[in-house]
């Protein structure tokens, strides 16, 4: 990704189907974002898990409840490979060629989900780290296409996993093992939300290109890196610029002055080495609104925080 540029994390309050699918590509490209991601309409856990429990090996899902019944093995051709071929052709039919993020779901936070003896699967490092193999190959196959140029991995929990007890290595070294196959060429992300302050000690020793984090809602996270150590890193940091849930039922739209003040602090303070997105997902929207004015919510963010990169490119390029 070229510094400055814009992209999105993935979820749209659309309910599943081909059409909302493309939809949901429709409104990045329409609204000018520079890489348009993968739509995920469903949960983006649920995705993943489900795929390898109906498709894979090592998952069954009893009531709402995934259980580890064996080795995970993830499916030959897992659905986010078709879901790929599909967002391609859309992005073809509407002029764009290549710019396509793909993003999975991380080991730490799927395993934290699956239920193994009397405990959940995150407990057990051997576990954890044979869903990042699963993650791998998935991930690896998403990417087999010169249209996606960036994969990221989507792991909330890698703070709740320091928090209980895994040492910072085995965290990176899990981490590093679910993007090790991800091919030459294809630019590597991680996203991860809510408080993003001490963990540089993970994020700056992954093999990843870009490292994002919330910051409109959470504005302590412009502060959790040193702008020497990102910069001798060679990462650049993904800043979310508009925030995407909803305040006491209420959902604000940030201007495009608000936006670019954001903007230029961040790129002010890591030397340009910066790319933007929302601060998360889009489906929580749901919550508080209808299915459109959802979708138009979103537009207008999308809209106003690509005008305000716009502004930012041409006060850096002076």
């Amino acid at each position: 990704m070229k510094p400055l540029t814009t992209t999105t994390i993935g979820s749209f309050p659309l309910p599943p189907g081909i059409e909302e699918f493309k939809r949901s590509l429709k409104l990045q490209v329409e609204a000018g974002v520079d890489y348009p991601a993968l739509p995920q309409l469903e949960d983006f856990c649920e995705i993943f898990l489900r795929d390898i429990a109906e498709r894979g090996k090592g998952l069954k899902r009893q009531g709402e409840q995934y259980v580890l019944v064996g080795p995970i093995e993830p499916p030959r051709e897992p659905s986010i490979v078709q879901e790929a071929v599909l967002a391609i052709n859309t992005l073809k039919e509407m002029g764009v060629q290549g710019r396509l993020k793909v993003q999975v779901t991380g080991p730490l936070t799927l395993s934290s989900l699956v239920k193994f003896l009397d405990k959940n699967a995150l407990a057990y490092p051997d576990i954890v780290e044979s869903f990042a193999d699963a993650i791998g190959e998935i991930v690896a196959c998403a990417c087999s296409h010169e249209e996606v140029e960036v994969a990221f991995i989507d792991e909330p929990m890698t703070y709740y996993a320091l928090w209980s007890g895994y040492e910072d290595k085995f965290v990176v070294n899990c981490l590093n093992r679910a993007l090790r196959k991800v091919p030459k060429g294809v630019e590597r992300g991680i996203h991860i939300c809510g408080d993003a302050r001490g963990l540089h000690r993970v994020t700056l020793n992954l093999d990843v290109d870009v490292i994002h984090h919330e910051v409109a809602g959470s504005p302590q996270n412009l502060d959790a890196y040193t702008p020497s150590n990102l910069v001798q890193s060679g990462k650049m940091l993904g800043i979310g610029v508009v925030t995407v849930k909803p305040l006491d039922e209420r959902v604000r739209i940030e201007e495009v002055e608000e936006i670019e003040k954001l903007m230029v602090q961040a790129a002010e303070k890591y030397q340009g080495k910066v790319v933007f997105a929302p601060d998360c997902g889009f489906k929580g929207l749901l919550e508080a609104l209808p299915i459109e004015q959802a979708v138009q919510v979103v537009y207008e963010k999308l809209s106003n925080m690509v005008k305000a990169s716009a502004k930012l490119k041409e006060r850096f390029a002076r």
